[in-house]
């Protein structure tokens, strides 16, 4: 009661037992309804007498829990809790202050948000079923952060939409030599030199806390413009939206016009030969998996075009997207794209 008094504003859900020392849950239930109506409250128990779920059921109670309880189950509750808070925030139009700065003492860390792509980036959901559930994690975050504890305060570490990625929260710790920009790139050094690809894009700028959702996605976005494969990279978000636009490069749209001739005319050896060249003046470029992937689906449209092929559009795309997210080099893509024509 003492801890909700100065904090009860940032508390979301309470778990509680019903006899506890003092009060029992009960009544701390119903002190809670009372002064921080917010607060989604659940009860986990050994008792089951109907006398204390009647009660429960009379305060309210977002979940009646009886003990013993395996783990999937509580993670079951939170998750329908979470989703509760989601849906209230949305409906809630007041505006939210920022998170705190950060003070001499070191209380009220601002907050980092950042996203991990292991690999390519997913434009499309994968059609290939072979990709491991737990891809992201062969990159160990967990150490990432605790083998730099002179510097993180805190830090969280969430799925993201696709298997190749995950969002974290952290905190710096206040009173450091470096920079708040030196001590990212110092946390972050070991993603650069992962045998995988990796890409971290980065806002240093405490979000507000109902903004964290939006925050994410333009993370999101601006790390799906950034990747360049076969290269590990750590970003730092922009607040001014880069021109992600591709502009009109004379040589790249040769070599287009070139590949669909030979497609047309099904001259395999020299096909073969020119997209590797296509694919180098890309790489020279340092074409970004976004430009590279747009270019490669005009390409394909371009060469079904011009055989008068009904293929679905959609269904080349995946193919096109499946064959550059399983790139991690620009030797693999061609090996990978190659395949994809030959179905055609």
């Amino acid at each position: 009661i003492d801890l909700l008094s100065k904090k009860g504003n940032q508390i979301d859900v309470v778990i509680t037992d019903i006899h506890i020392p003092v009060i029992d849950g009960l009544e701390l239930i119903e002190h809670i309804n009372q002064h921080f109506p917010h607060i989604l409250c659940m009860i986990l128990t050994g008792f089951s007498d109907f006398s204390y779920a009647k009660r429960a059921i009379q305060l309210r109670v977002f979940a009646y829990l009886l003990k013993p309880i395996d783990e999937n189950e509580i993670q079951e509750h939170l998750k329908k809790a979470y989703e509760q808070k989601c849906l209230e925030g949305m409906q809630n139009t007041n505006p939210a202050p920022p998170l705190p700065p950060v003070k001499e003492d070191g209380r009220n860390p601002e907050y980092c948000l950042a996203i991990l792509c292991m690999g390519n980036f997913p434009f499309l959901p994968t059609a290939f079923d072979a990709v491991p559930k737990n891809y992201c994690d062969s990159f160990d975050l967990n150490a990432l952060f605790e083998q730099n504890t002179d510097m993180v305060q805190d830090y969280w570490i969430i799925p993201g939409k696709s298997i190749f990625e995950k969002n974290m929260m952290f905190s710096l710790k206040p009173g450091q030599s470096l920079s708040r920009e030196e001590q990212i790139r110092s946390i972050f050094k070991p993603v650069l030199t992962h045998p995988t690809p990796l890409t971290v894009i980065v806002s240093a700028d405490a979000p507000s806390i109902r903004s964290v959702g939006k925050s994410i996605q333009n993370l999101r976005f601006q790390l799906s413009r950034g990747i360049v494969i076969g290269k590990s990279q750590l970003l730092f978000y922009q607040k001014k939206q880069p021109d992600y636009r591709l502009p009109y490069d004379e040589l790249l749209s040769n070599y287009l016009n070139q590949l669909a001739d030979l497609f047309t005319q099904r001259n395999i050896s020299l096909f073969k030969t020119v997209l590797r060249h296509f694919l180098q003046a890309l790489q020279q470029q340092k074409m970004t998996q976004f430009g590279v992937t747009e270019y490669l689906n005009v390409l394909m449209s371009n060469c079904l075009n011009s055989q008068q092929l009904t293929t679905n559009s959609a269904s080349s795309m995946e193919l096109v997207n499946d064959a550059v997210i399983f790139s991690e080099s620009y030797e693999a893509l061609y090996v990978n794209i190659i395949s994809v024509f030959y179905d055609f």
